[in-house]
């Protein structure tokens, strides 16, 4: 059975990456927490710095969490299926995220990475050391381990990208969209 899917991890754990090709694998809309805001940034002329995203996101937070979360699920107006979700970091989100897409199942995958293989991407990024201090001790961080602990899949993103999106696939039962010829 279809069910929705939100993606959690630490910064540098490839949330993005993995749940932009899981959802085109799935042929399921992809709908993000940090498009959104960077969406909002745009409209308010706010620099595309993470500190100032960080603090815009929780501006948004503040706002409540229903109108966030259906900010979110509105980049999937449209579609039929239900999405993957980018970025899911609070437990209330997945709450409300739950509340919202009933009946519709969501599903909780918690992304893990060596810390190695997660400097090394940071590092990619353009991250100086204080940077990725700063990002780790961000409230947004915080409540990981408990989304953690509350993950219906826990896999690392230490492997290959293909070979993660088909794990996730074949240990949810979810079947993927076939592709035209």
């Amino acid at each position: 059975m279809e069910c929705a899917i939100a993606i959690s991890g630490s910064i540098g754990s490839g949330k993005s990456t993995v749940s932009e090709h899981l959802a085109a694998v799935l042929g399921r809309p992809h709908v993000s927490f940090p498009r959104e805001v960077r969406s909002a940034a745009e409209a308010r002329q706010i620099p595309m710095e993470r500190g100032r995203l960080q603090r815009l996101g929780e501006e948004m937070i503040a706002d409540g969490w229903p109108h966030f979360c259906g900010r979110v699920l509105d980049q999937a107006s449209g579609h039929s299926k239900p999405p993957v979700i980018e970025g899911v970091r609070h437990l209330e989100a997945i709450q409300v995220l739950r509340d919202s897409l009933s009946p519709i199942d969501l599903q909780i995958v918690f992304l893990e990475v060596r810390e190695e293989t997660r400097q090394s991407r940071l590092a990619e990024r353009g991250l100086a050391p204080n940077e990725i201090e700063a990002a780790q001790s961000h409230s947004s961080e915080l409540e990981l381990p408990l989304i953690r602990d509350h993950a219906d899949l826990v896999i690392s993103t230490d492997a290959p990208v293909d070979v993660v999106v088909v794990l996730i696939v074949s240990l949810l039962g979810q079947e993927v969209q076939p592709t035209s010829a």
